[in-house]
């Protein structure tokens, strides 16, 4: 959840979702570089995020070689498919 206190602040913790979860220091670098965004660092300890926590998991390694052989072009595609996103973002766009 996004807490806003103007048009143009934001808290520390806020600003790490939006901008993709970099890490505080960085995120107080660039937004010192942004005339537009005045950055509210109310919290003299640093969140734990579960995003970040979950991006680092390790998950199931990848097989080096396909179990799958085909022989004809397209008999197998592979494809990413996903979208779209149930959470709108800070300007409240949709992402697809």
């Amino acid at each position: 959840m996004v807490t806003r206190t103007t048009n143009n602040t934001m808290t520390l913790d806020d600003a790490h979702d939006i901008f993709g979860h970099l890490n505080h220091q960085e995120l107080k670098n660039m937004l010192k570089n942004i005339s537009d965004i005045e950055l509210c660092d109310n919290s003299k300890e640093v969140q734990s995020c579960t995003t970040c926590i979950k991006g680092k998991l390790t998950g199931a390694n990848i097989p080096k070689e396909s179990t799958s052989k085909k022989t004809e072009i397209g008999e197998l595609i592979h494809s990413d498919v996903w979208g779209p996103a149930q959470i709108k973002s800070y300007q409240n766009y949709s992402y697809l």
